[in-house]
């Protein structure tokens, strides 16, 4: 059996980016991503978008905020979030080929 090599990525990295892992590991928040990654949209759509009451929207939002994942814009009463960090966004990419490599 071939000897591994050390890995690239180091223990602190991967410590940092866990959390962020963590938080959007979860299948409504990947859908609110997957819904704004190209734009912005109020948790009153998000909410209509996915099916969900808005207070549960709300909660998976004010998460991912925290964690600077994304950031809500003051522009009028709604409040339209978007993606703050687009390396997330590499998250879907990879479910994307995970799906065509199942089909």
């Amino acid at each position: 059996m071939p000897k591994l090599s050390p890995p690239l990525l180091p223990v602190s990295v991967l410590e940092s980016v866990a959390p962020i892992l963590r938080t959007v590991a979860h299948p409504v928040r990947l859908q609110i991503l997957d819904l704004i990654r190209d734009g912005q949209a109020s948790p009153t759509q998000l909410a209509e978008a996915i099916g969900l009451p808005l207070a549960q929207i709300s909660q998976h939002l004010q998460g991912m905020r925290q964690l600077g994942v994304l950031v809500q814009g003051s522009e009028g009463r709604s409040r339209p979030y978007r993606v703050a960090r687009s390396s997330v966004l590499g998250i879907l990419d990879c479910i994307r080929e995970h799906m065509k490599d199942r089909a």
